[in-house]
């Protein structure tokens, strides 16, 4: 899916997620999806999970260089909200990211599993390591860039085992 402002908050966008994530299951009948997220769509879907339904809709989630913990490339964008809050530190990050960087799910026997793939040539997130979530799968990756985690050939395997239960959930 395509968010409708994707300069606008990740909040309004998990809410535009949730909606998607609703008509799918309604459409294939089944109890749960799974995500793969680029970018800021890494923070739309752990605010989806944490925040709205998602935790009882969600089985894996895999990011491609989320700025999980921001990107000082967002210093750049200020006037957008979507870069306000992935300015390091902002209170938007400072919430997603208190308690449990990889929400749960409704159910404790089935934990939503996470897997995160960054790049250490990704120049988009800055620090690249920002992409790294406390009690998920991070899988760091080289020489591939920012926008390439979305077609390069060594990323497709490591999303389908993220999709294959190969994520993690230790917190």
């Amino acid at each position: 899916m395509q968010y409708s402002n994707t300069t606008g908050s990740s909040a309004d966008n998990a809410y535009e997620l949730q909606s998607f994530v609703k008509n799918v299951l309604r459409q294939t009948k089944a109890s749960k999806v799974d995500i793969v997220a680029h970018s800021m769509g890494g923070l739309s879907t752990r605010y989806y999970v944490k925040y709205l339904d998602g935790a009882q809709k969600v089985d894996d989630v895999v990011t491609l260089g989320s700025p999980h913990h921001g990107t000082n490339s967002s210093y750049f964008g200020l006037w957008t909200e979507g870069a306000r809050e992935m300015v390091p530190g902002s209170a938007f990050l400072n919430d997603l990211n208190s308690v449990d960087e990889t929400p749960n799910g409704s159910d404790p026997s089935a934990a939503i599993l996470y897997t995160s793939i960054y790049s250490s040539a990704d120049t988009v997130i800055n620090p690249y390591t920002s992409s790294i979530i406390n009690g998920a799968e991070n899988i760091e990756i080289s020489d591939v860039s920012h926008s390439g985690l979305l077609t390069d050939s060594i990323v497709r395997p490591l999303i389908k085992t993220g999709l294959e239960d190969g994520g993690r959930n230790t917190n």
